[in-house]
């Protein structure tokens, strides 16, 4: 799955919090339901993406302030490749 583009559709929302200063300069993004990028990395825990657009069913963010993040498979419902 390296390198394939992706959207993973989660099964439980995801809460993107983190201490660095651009993050704390947006609105908390919670609820996040969809990821849009590219997979990095993969291992038996979950998937690392490159994050491309991070959204909910109130909101998408297409400029998001995280760049990568961990994916455990428990919280994933779906992976199209695109």
């Amino acid at each position: 799955m390296k390198d394939q583009n992706v959207e993973v559709l989660l099964q439980t929302p995801l809460l993107v919090l983190a201490g660095r200063e651009e993050i704390r300069a947006r609105p908390v993004l919670e609820n996040i339901l969809r990821v849009v990028g590219k997979i990095v990395q993969e291992n038996n825990a979950g998937v690392l993406v490159a994050v491309k657009s991070l959204s909910s069913d109130k909101f998408l963010e297409k400029n998001p302030p995280i760049s990568k993040i961990f994916i455990p498979y428990h919280k994933i419902d779906h992976i199209l490749f695109t």
